[in-house]
């Protein structure tokens, strides 16, 4: 994976959705911040991410991905984050599906 020295990926992201350039954010030591951090980076999610998708915009030293899980469920259980099958969506983003809309005639 490509990172620029300002720790910014431009690949796609998340079941071949192509994401604008979204910066990696560390992964803070405190778990409210990394709370906040995990529902910052879906609420700035153009589209909906796969949970490793999501892992690839921290940076972190530490086992943090064994947590990553936990914390997704935590957001979801407060009604921060919504999963639309195997992805995450922030809650103030819109739902999105396959179907088209009726056509009025």
């Amino acid at each position: 994976m490509a990172v620029s020295a300002s720790g910014v990926n431009a690949k796609p992201v998340g079941a071949g959705v192509p994401v604008s350039v979204m910066p990696r954010l560390p992964w803070p030591a405190a778990l409210p911040e990394q709370v906040a951090a995990v529902a910052s980076v879906l609420a700035a999610a153009p589209a909906p991410l796969a949970e490793a998708a999501l892992a690839t915009r921290v940076i972190g030293k530490r086992a943090w991905k064994k947590h990553l899980s936990q914390i997704v469920a935590t957001l979801e259980a407060l009604g921060r984050v919504r999963r639309q099958g195997t992805l995450l969506l922030s809650a103030g983003q819109p739902r999105r599906t396959n179907r088209h809309p009726r056509r009025r005639g």
